[in-house]
């Protein structure tokens, strides 16, 4: 979206209704800028896993070490200096809104809301005191006829009672539903490591700024008795559209890239979520919305070809497992990062 970082970094940002951060800027003499990185404590993080935690962010950096660890020793000084214990990263405030670094498929780009990082940064990360904690793994996808057992999952939640749509994308019924959506990220992702809740207000006005780049076949829903019970959110990968544009467009371009996204044909799936209750193999919910998931992408009048499911810690049996089920290449690999915080600079 247009102008996001500024709004998350501006005075107005939602984020500073429950943490603090500090921007550090390197550049030269001549005010030649050279890297960045914003260090931040997010409260609600802290009281989740019970610990004074900072975190490292937005750091973009020229290939050189001595920039790298001049922002890094101005980032932990900092996180020091507001009682924290351990640093985490890079988390963009929070890891709703970005974070990870990319340790392997440099030569493959960036999906949607997905970080891309030059080959050289694992190792500047980790000569300046960060050693790895936990990889989270990118899945290839064709959009193509699963294995039989997808769509017997499907006649199985029907039989159970689920019904399936797809998301409302205008007014007061796509807040509805953004609503309950929210209520199941909330549920199913609450033990989620390093993640941390967001407000229903914040996930509505976020979901609100993207309905424009939303196709329904890519975000079906599964209801019982009328409540949202689960969904499949797919997002059209338009970084492939915006790569001519080096980045956000004018408005006018912008408009002409939401056009053109119609003909797009790779996406992104960015999580299937069921509320716990529905997890049970009864519902068969898991398989049955990757089912209507695929499906949906492979058809219309502009079918997509590829899908990539990102992403997943590498501890998540649950997932990968469905994952690997469904013909999912594990293409790409991140990496989270942590250090102690001992009042060294």
């Amino acid at each position: 979206m247009p102008g996001a970082i500024k709004g998350q970094l501006g005075p107005e940002s939602k984020f500073l209704q429950y943490g603090r951060f500090q921007a550090f800027l390197a550049q030269t003499d001549n005010g030649e800028l050279l890297g960045r990185i914003v260090a931040s404590v997010n409260s609600r993080l802290c009281a989740k896993e019970g610990k004074q935690i900072g975190s490292f962010g937005y750091f973009e950096t020229i290939h050189d070490h001595d920039v790298s660890d001049a922002l890094f020793d101005a980032a932990t000084t900092w996180l020091i200096e507001q009682g924290c214990v351990l640093g985490r990263g890079p988390i963009d405030l929070s890891t709703h809104i970005g974070g990870l670094t990319l340790i392997d498929g440099f030569d493959e780009p960036a999906y949607i809301r997905m970080p891309y990082n030059p080959s050289y940064y694992p190792s500047l990360i980790e000569s300046a005191g960060w050693h790895g904690v936990r990889d989270a793994f990118a899945f290839d996808f064709a959009m193509e006829p699963l294995a039989p057992a997808f769509e017997r999952a499907y006649r199985l939640a029907l039989r159970a009672g689920i019904t399936f749509r797809a998301v409302h994308t205008k007014g007061e019924a796509m807040r509805s539903d953004l609503r309950a959506i929210h209520g199941i990220f909330a549920t199913s992702f609450e033990d989620n490591w390093s993640a941390t809740e967001r407000d229903v207000s914040e996930f509505v006005d976020e979901a609100e700024q993207m309905r424009h780049i939303i196709d329904p076949r890519l975000f079906p829903v599964a209801e019982y008795n009328g409540k949202v019970v689960g969904f499949w959110l797919g997002l059209p990968d338009i970084n492939r559209a915006l790569h001519a544009s080096r980045g956000w467009p004018t408005p006018l371009v912008f408009a002409h890239l939401l056009w053109k996204r119609r003909r797009l044909d790779t996406a992104r799936v960015l999580a299937v979520a069921i509320l716990p209750e529905f997890q049970k193999p009864r519902y068969a919910l898991g398989p049955a919305l990757v089912y209507l998931g695929m499906d949906g992408g492979a058809s219309g009048g502009h079918p997509y070809q590829r899908a990539e499911l990102s992403w997943v810690w590498e501890n998540n049996a649950r997932s990968l497992g469905l994952i690997r089920g469904a013909a999912g290449r594990h293409y790409k690999t991140y990496r989270m990062f942590e250090r102690t915080l001992d009042g060294r600079t």
